[in-house]
């Protein structure tokens, strides 16, 4: 169904009343994140004017990149940064790594205060077309534009670009013309603001067409990572001469993959920084209302503490098995742990309470409910939880307003063997006792207002 029509407001009005969740805009004529967008490799729009001119200006810049598992890869963050810092040999050129895997803009416009905002960046690329491909367009609309306002509220001299990453299942869109669903939502976030976007999945439509890329392959590829990554190097190939793509279809090889989306980075950067688009038409953008008032533009961050706890609950040391380093450096506040029986209540004001907690092995479920609802199951664990990752666990979504949550692990056994995807069953055969435990842990709790 076309949402939005010429006709404006009326037939927003008309649509809103079948649509089950519907899709509110504070302007008539708003754009529809519904329609599928041609591909296009770049789309200027207002450009990044405040970080050309100080990265032309030789200024120290710190970029941000946001997203998911892509982005933390060691590729196109690490090429991207090294290109600039070479483009521009004056300027000092830092980097924020704000990217998780398996997270999309769910998490992303919840987090983005602590990872990204409270370090200052000069610009932000956010990528989460990938992990947000099976969600609601008119949800990844306003999660993104949350990211956005946020930013901005901060300071609106601080660029933002989208970035899109492309899997094996994208191929057929890609070679068709075609954008997904996830990636065209956000292009008509980017049309609102005058945000620029850089697709990667061009410069792959464009070899997979001509035959030289493989997408899924596994063909011995030398991985270099990290500060060795190198992409003026030769792009490694099959013995038949052809480009492997990834192992997975997913996640590019670092010295393939990667150093196609580098090419579509640097041209596609190169035409944004020669535009020559001033800085007051991106300031005037950057002071619009939002395109959709049920954007979460205010997020509040509450350590468990907060919250009324009950049961065998305590601290979780950052040396014990289930956590990282990575999650101490994500995690804004420590980690508690809730065993079965245990958990918390909490009231708030607010329309939607998310706990930010682990997925793994020695993950369970709980029971939840909110105000007068009916109790629900909220798991803790999936078909990747052979090891353990951050994950937002909602436990409310609705309308603003005082409300009360209840959450307590559950007793019920899961088997896990039977919910893990085959090749993460592997460690469950390794190492049944690990999963044995049905526990929960979270770190924090995100109110959006």
């Amino acid at each position: 169904m076309k949402f939005f029509e010429k006709s404006g407001f009326r037939a927003a009005i008309a649509a809103a009343a079948i649509a089950s969740a519907p899709f509110q805009t504070a302007l008539a004529g708003a754009p529809n994140p519904e329609a599928v967008r041609p591909l296009a490799e770049f789309s200027e729009r207002l450009g990044m004017p405040n970080l050309a001119k100080k990265l032309e200006d030789g200024k120290n810049v710190k970029i941000a990149y946001l997203g998911g598992s892509i982005t933390e890869q060691n590729g196109w963050r690490v090429h991207s940064r090294k290109y600039l810092a070479r483009k521009y040999p004056k300027a000092r050129v830092g980097e924020i790594n704000a990217a998780i895997g398996g997270t999309g803009s769910d998490l992303g416009c919840l987090r983005v205060g602590a990872d990204v905002i409270s370090k200052n960046p000069d610009a932000v690329f956010v990528e989460f077309a990938v992990n947000d491909a099976w969600r609601n367009p008119r949800d990844i609309f306003r999660d993104m534009e949350g990211i956005v306002r946020q930013i901005w509220a901060k300071s609106k001299e601080t660029d933002i670009c989208f970035v899109y990453t492309v899997t094996e299942r994208d191929a057929a869109a890609l070679e068709n013309g075609e954008m997904s669903r996830a990636a065209s939502a956000m292009e008509a976030l980017a049309d609102y603001y005058g945000i620029p976007s850089i697709h990667f999945g061009k410069e792959i439509a464009d070899n997979l067409a001509s035959g030289k890329l493989i997408m899924k392959t596994g063909a011995d590829v030398k991985y270099v990572d990290g500060e060795a990554l190198d992409e003026s190097a030769a792009i490694a190939r099959t013995p038949d001469g052809k480009i492997p793509f990834s192992k997975d279809g997913v996640h590019p090889y670092p010295n393939t993959g990667h150093l196609l989306y580098q090419k579509a980075f640097a041209r596609s950067f190169d035409a944004l920084a020669k535009s020559g688009k001033g800085a007051g038409g991106a300031a005037r953008a950057r002071s619009l209302p939002a395109a959709d008032p049920m954007s979460p533009v205010s997020v509040k961050t509450l350590p468990l503490d907060a919250a009324k706890l009950f049961g065998k609950t305590g601290d979780v040391p950052w040396d014990s098995p289930a956590m990282s380093g990575k999650f101490k450096e994500r995690a804004p506040f420590g980690f508690k742990k809730f065993e079965t029986g245990s958990g918390f209540e909490i009231e708030f004001s607010g329309r939607r309470l998310v706990m930010y907690a682990l997925f793994g092995p020695s993950c369970g479920e709980a029971d939840v409910r909110a105000d007068s609802e009916k109790a629900r199951k909220a798991k803790f664990f999936d078909g990747y939880s052979s090891y353990y990752r951050m994950m937002p666990v909602k436990l409310f979504d609705g309308g603003r307003g005082k409300h009360r949550a209840r959450l307590e692990m559950s007793a019920e056994k899961m088997d896990k063997r039977a919910i893990l995807l085959p090749e993460h069953a592997k460690r469950f055969d390794e190492n049944p006792a690990a999963f044995t435990p049905q526990n929960g842990y979270a770190c924090c709790l995100y109110i959006v207002e």
